[in-house]
């Protein structure tokens, strides 16, 4: 793998706008030669940023990058990740919790589970990867350090959207890296630094969600079976301790409805120090009596939990992709115009006219139809109204024209088709200052359908002829276009000219935030069409 320079992240509320770069720490770690040779020496490098004034109950964007590599790049916009902060005040969440996972393909179907859950962070209470299976703390055990690697690649599909909280076991700590035993928890892991002693115990702490306190406590802090950590780590046994959760009270609020705990005070097991609190087997020392902070205070860079969530800050509108259905129309539409001035133009007897009307109805209707719709879903509400009018146009001519008199003019038609043209004339106007090809596309349509309604009014042959090259024109022109925008999808860029303007222009050679912006205004977003 090759070596990157100068990591940093970048982070928004929208993937279009993300932040200023944000430079990362890269943290060394080195891993001796151990278990007499077998595992060899190794170099590990840790990449943390730190995030500073986030909004409380927001959904942020990131995505990490590197000198040659910027998330912020539209190319790039699908490394992308997001989570979502703490809220403000009290409200339902889900959270889930385990221990001693380790490395496997069972642990990594529990990653999966968490993620179905949907969780607001993830408790991981020690005993981490098995790094070291028999968890003595002993440079003598045996260890392998690219467990953590594996470890942290296998949780990587959950902790880079889930809060991934961890604390410390026996099978936790390296006597390698430091005195104390943390140095290798404290290279991987950027904890809360909130607790009695962040470097030297780093897995004892808490933080808050909500009007909910969470304590992480670690067993580490003097136990008999891990005679290594005896020595350095017992000036630092603070987890002997319980936090009580306090509330400021505002009039009748009860600690449930309040928003939350405003501070957190530790309170000694044994404020005397005299007697062991330990079990009669002996497992743990007695705390130390002190001295004890009066208040651990949160921080207060984000506003406070009688600060309402905003609407824009809770909800997300989802888009789907689809290839684009515009040369499906514009092929079927060139087919079904060639196809009926044939008939006009008489270059297949009359007595065929029945065979060439249930060839539009079984081939080009359906496939108009479905191209419409698509377009529609495709957010383009003007050429997938065309596209469907045209479907139902096409349908009800061929019926009715199946059941009247060969090569006779039907005045009911002629109502018909002349009241079609002004409403095809109008999304041609509608679709001028985006879509010219398509407009003139669609003034051609109304045309052919005005010589053919007068035509069936009873003005004269000459009119159906007109009606009949007009379609002949019509065909070529659908051709072109539906070639140009296939290619145009396939390139993801303009080959062949179609003159487009203005939104459509952008739509094709604009950023994503051009594309995604107007998306809150859009019909099935806002509240009434």
């Amino acid at each position: 793998m090759a070596a990157v320079k100068r990591p940093y992240i970048r982070i928004g509320n929208t993937p279009w706008a993300l932040s200023r770069t944000i430079d990362a720490e890269v943290r060394h770690l080195t891993t001796p030669m151990l278990n007499g040779g077998k595992i060899a020496a190794a170099e590990h490098y840790y990449v943390h940023a730190a995030l500073e004034r986030l909004r409380p109950g927001t959904t942020y964007y990131y995505g990490v990058g590197h000198d040659g590599f910027d998330p912020a790049d539209a190319r790039n916009l699908g490394t992308l990740g997001t989570f979502t902060t703490a809220p403000a005040r009290a409200e339902s969440f889900t959270f889930t919790a385990f221990g001693d996972q380790g490395v496997s393909y069972h642990t990594h179907g529990n990653d999966q589970l968490i993620l179905g859950q949907n969780p607001a962070f993830h408790l991981h209470a020690g005993d981490i990867c098995y790094a070291d299976p028999s968890g003595s703390g002993q440079s003598t055990d045996t260890y392998d350090a690219r467990t953590w690697d594996q470890f942290l690649a296998q949780t990587e599909t959950v902790s880079m959207t889930v809060p991934w909280m961890v604390t410390t076991g026996n099978h936790g700590t390296g006597a390698w890296y430091s005195p104390n035993g943390y140095g290798g928890q404290n290279a991987r892991w950027t904890l809360p630094d909130n607790g009695p002693a962040p470097v030297h115990q780093p897995g004892a702490y808490f933080f808050t969600h909500g009007n909910v306190g969470v304590i992480a406590l670690d067993t580490n802090d003097v136990p008999y079976e891990i005679p290594a950590n005896s020595g350095p780590v017992r000036p630092y046994g603070r987890t002997g301790v319980l936090l009580q959760l306090s509330y400021q009270s505002r009039g009748g609020d009860t600690p449930s409805s309040c928003g939350g705990p405003k501070d957190l005070r530790p309170l000694p097991l044994n404020p005397a120090g005299g007697e062991s609190t330990a079990s009669r087997t002996g497992t743990r020392d007695a705390p130390q009596p002190g001295p004890y902070p009066a208040t651990m205070p949160q921080t207060s860079d984000t506003p406070g939990p009688s600060e309402p969530l905003t609407t824009d800050a809770v909800t997300r509108i989802v888009l789907r992709p689809v290839a684009s259905p515009l040369p499906l129309g514009f092929f079927a539409l060139g087919i079904g115009s060639v196809v009926l001035s044939s008939l006009q133009l008489g270059w297949v007897p009359t007595g065929q006219s029945e065979m060439l009307l249930l060839l539009v109805l079984i081939f080009v209707v359906p496939l108009q139809f479905v191209a419409g719709l698509f377009v529609l879903l495709a957010r383009d509400a003007g050429a997938g109204t065309a596209l469907l009018l045209l479907a139902a146009a096409w349908a009800g001519t061929s019926v009715t024209s199946l059941d009247s008199p060969p090569g006779r003019p039907v005045v009911a038609q002629a109502v018909f088709l002349l009241a079609l043209v002004p409403f095809v004339l109008a999304l041609a106007g509608a679709a001028v200052p985006s879509k010219p090809l398509f407009a003139v596309l669609l003034t051609l349509t109304a045309l052919r359908f005005g010589l053919t309604g007068l035509y069936e009014a009873g003005t004269g042959n000459a009119l159906q002829v007109a009606a009949g090259w007009t379609g002949v024109v019509i065909g070529v022109y659908a051709l072109y276009g539906g070639l140009a925008l296939l290619v145009e999808d396939g390139k993801q860029r303009t080959v062949l000219p179609l003159f487009r303007r203005g939104a459509a222009r952008r739509s094709i050679e604009g950023d994503l935030r051009e594309q995604l912006t107007p998306a809150q205004q859009e019909a099935g977003v806002r509240h009434q069409l």
